[in-house]
């Protein structure tokens, strides 16, 4: 199926969020019952232990997902890369969203977040109808700034 750029990009996000959340629910499970532990190598890696538990996390063109660095912030977070082909393939769109999973101190897992959230649906049709909104709504706006030139939008 060939798809304009705006129907790959919501594929692309739609796609980058289904995973997301499905990510976030199986890894919330395996870590939960680690929160105390500690599940980082001093690399910022995932321990030998903890890496036994994990899924083998998908590495292709089309859905990659990969752990985010830790190094210098206190939360485990992967990422989620989707990429989905543009009319017939000669061009591709791409979208990343972060999933974070909890929260460290060091290399200890001390928490884990609120899940992951995100729409999985959109159309393009309705991004469509909102970017012609938001274009009324800006020259709307921009009148209005037009009628202050004098003043200015505030003192």
């Amino acid at each position: 199926m060939s798809q304009t750029k705006l129907e790959a990009k919501v594929a692309a996000v739609n796609k980058a969020n289904a995973y997301a959340m499905h990510l976030y629910g199986i890894l919330a499970e395996i870590l939960t019952p680690l929160v105390g532990t500690k599940i980082l190598k001093t690399d910022g890696y995932l321990t030998k232990a903890v890496e036994k538990l994990f899924p083998v996390l998908p590495n292709t063109r089309e859905l990659m997902v990969y752990k985010l660095s830790s190094s210098g912030i206190n939360t485990l977070a992967f990422g989620v890369k989707t990429c989905e082909p543009v009319q017939n393939g000669e061009s591709y769109v791409h979208h990343e969203t972060t999933v974070y999973i909890g929260n460290l101190d060091g290399q200890t897992l001390i928490e884990i977040g609120t899940p992951f959230i995100a729409r999985p649906n959109y159309t393009a049709q309705e991004i469509i109808e909102r970017r012609d909104a938001y274009k009324k709504l800006q020259e709307a706006a921009d009148d209005a700034r037009y009628a202050l030139r004098p003043f200015g939008v505030s003192d």
